[in-house]
């Protein structure tokens, strides 16, 4: 399950890798869902028009995540983005989340193309991974992180697995 990934960049090579029996990909960009359906005519996929912020739908999927999407928000807005991967899912499954975090290559790209003019995400907020272990760490424990640097905009991934409740 895959959270704002309103026309996804990475249904593809997911369905082309594992090909998983559903794929739901859950936004609340109605134009960037109907390109990705436009796209990809694999009969797993299911697109939800939800807000990440506001979810209905009670799905619960071994692995949920996110690219790029809990760092648009106000630092409590960010806390329950991250939570709602864990609402979606199941006891023992995988939340990925991978964000923008604040190092020197980050906030030097990041200002160059501020002062060009080129920067489309005034909303964006890079953050630190104290912030966002501090948000994770009742839910499960962090099996894996990666700094991506390859991606010049510099991406913190970390994998936690939903922890199981033991009556």
């Amino acid at each position: 399950m895959e959270i704002g990934g309103a026309n996804s960049c990475f249904f593809e090579r997911i369905q082309g890798a594992i090909n998983p029996q559903q794929y739901y990909v859950i936004d609340n960009n109605e134009y960037g869902l109907r390109l990705l359906q436009k796209r990809a005519h694999q009969n797993c996929l299911c697109l939800l028009q939800e807000d990440v912020l506001d979810l209905r739908t009670r799905l619960q999927a071994d692995v949920v995540f996110s690219v790029g999407l809990i760092e648009h928000f106000s630092p409590a807005d960010t806390r329950r983005a991250v939570l709602a991967h864990f609402q979606l899912l199941r006891p023992g499954g995988y939340a990925i989340l991978s964000f923008p975090t604040p190092t020197l290559l980050y906030r030097v790209a990041r200002g160059l193309c501020e002062i060009a003019g080129l920067w489309k995400f005034p909303d964006e907020r890079p953050l630190e991974r104290d912030e966002v272990l501090g948000i994770v760490r009742d839910r499960g424990h962090v099996i894996h992180e990666k700094l991506l640097w390859p991606l010049v905009f510099t991406q913190h991934l970390i994998v936690v697995p939903k922890q199981t409740i033991h009556a």
